[in-house]
């Protein structure tokens, strides 16, 4: 039974697994390859969270991760409501996520992504680096052993080379030469 033939509630739990597969891949590649990581500081070097920190992303990295996350989507045969129901669903919950309250989901912490466990990817901590990829079911990061969620907050977001404050300098930023971050081996503990 091709995907659009199932019922909408069914394709959309269906579509939100693929795509988060496809999102925890390539946002653990931009964190993984020093130039894509140019890309994705912009993202990371917010030193406070808040919602607005969902939007600020340079336009390269949005375009590769929803490719790697929306086309294999497309390319099953999902059907437009099922998409359409996801599509929202994510960008709600993008801006719950980097929201500046750290509500944590108790027993379904786990399958369910909260500002708790988001807040820890943007944390500026060595302990925190290269962790909770998922967009929103952080069982993948367990399952690919980069879970991190203490039960206490983090101290510092950001990052050690942050990214420029204007939009133009933004998109130019990943560009110019300077300093790639350490990676997670590398960092002091």
């Amino acid at each position: 039974m091709p995907p659009c033939a199932q019922p909408v509630w069914l394709q959309i739990l269906e579509i939100l697994l693929i795509a988060d597969i496809g999102f925890y891949a390539s946002h653990r590649a931009f964190h993984a390859i020093p130039f894509l990581w140019k890309i994705h500081s912009v993202h990371h070097s917010s030193e406070a969270l808040d919602w607005l920190a969902a939007y600020r992303v340079h336009p390269l990295d949005q375009i590769a991760t929803k490719a790697v996350s929306y086309l294999p989507v497309y390319a099953l045969g999902f059907s437009n409501p099922a998409i359409l129901a996801f599509v929202f669903v994510y960008k709600w919950q993008s801006l719950f996520v980097h929201s500046n309250c750290l509500i944590d989901f108790g027993p379904f912490k786990w399958i369910f992504s909260s500002p708790q466990f988001h807040h820890w990817h943007h944390a500026n901590e060595p302990a925190a680096l290269d962790k909770n990829f998922a967009g929103q079911l952080p069982f993948l990061d367990l399952i690919g052993g980069t879970a991190y969620m203490p039960s206490h907050p983090p101290t510092a977001y950001g990052t050690n080379d942050p990214a420029p404050v204007h939009y133009h300098q933004q998109l130019i930023y990943p560009f110019r030469a300077g300093r790639v971050r350490e990676s997670a081996q590398d960092a002091p503990a």
